[in-house]
């Protein structure tokens, strides 16, 4: 029973303990807030794009009306009132973009992440959210990240069947 629940342990900890990173990457955390959903986006430069990350573009499937503009988040001079330049828009009617670049000299290096990139929806986005760097053509889906609480509840969760399971052994 001991190396069950040692086994369980360990692969909790593979899967929500270690930030998975596949070349260039963009995660993500949604938090539900009053009237929709926070998206909260970290762009992650590990050099397989081959240097400096100055553009982020994301393809979102929702329509635009979802996403509530005025709370469009940004880095410092990546298209925040100090510099860069933000767009957003739709691209047909199931699907918005928003694009964030840099103003030059704020590039994200390689070796480094940044956050701060966000956005509101009313709705829960179904499907992958998906982005492209530095003008690329080809597009890869994002990575949603759990959020810890909601990690750490499943967990007790088991925990506890387990519990209670071993209770009804005992108790037969």
């Amino acid at each position: 029973m001991r190396r069950a629940i040692l086994y369980f342990l360990l692969a909790g900890y593979l899967f929500f303990g270690q930030q998975r990173v596949r070349a260039d990457a963009v995660t993500y955390g949604i938090t539900p807030v009053s009237g929709g959903y926070l998206y909260s986006f970290t762009l992650i430069n590990t050099g397989s794009t081959g240097g400096d990350l100055y553009d982020l573009l994301l393809r979102i499937p929702t329509p635009i009306s979802n996403i509530d503009v005025s709370t469009i988040g940004a880095p410092p001079f990546w298209g925040d009132a100090s510099g860069g330049f933000l767009s957003y828009g739709p691209i047909d009617l199931a699907t918005s973009f928003i694009d964030w670049s840099a103003e030059i000299g704020a590039e994200l290096p390689v070796g480094s992440s940044l956050d701060g990139f966000s956005f509101r929806s009313s709705a829960l986005i179904q499907g992958p959210i998906q982005f492209s760097l530095n003008g690329e053509e080809s597009f890869a889906d994002a990575t949603a990240v759990p959020e810890p609480a909601g990690a750490l509840l499943l967990a007790m969760g088991a925990i506890g069947a387990i519990a209670l399971r071993r209770k009804r052994q005992d108790a037969a």
